[in-house]
């Protein structure tokens, strides 16, 4: 199935597959990220974070949100070295 017309000649089988992969990865996040904005307004969170989720990441103290940019770059590093090894 490809409405779009991704897949057209001169494009190799391998570059379907990673755009395929690249997709459902990104809907995952989107799914995930969806459910925290709304878990976000719903519950306090640490720090005594509250209000709108747009405002609640300027709230972080520093630290805190270095300690979870590395987290987030440490885990997308990890992700893309392996991420299209075959299985």
């Amino acid at each position: 199935f490809d409405p779009l017309g991704f897949a057209q000649t001169g494009i190799s089988l391998n570059d379907v597959k990673r755009n395929r992969e690249a997709e459902v990865m990104h809907g995952r996040v989107a799914m995930i990220a969806s459910v925290g904005y709304l878990a976000g307004e719903a519950v306090s969170g640490p720090f005594n974070i509250n209000g709108p989720a747009n405002d609640q990441l300027q709230q972080m103290p520093l630290p805190a949100f270095i300690l979870l940019t590395v987290a987030i770059a440490t885990a997308e590093l990890k992700r893309a070295q392996i991420g299209w090894v075959e299985p």
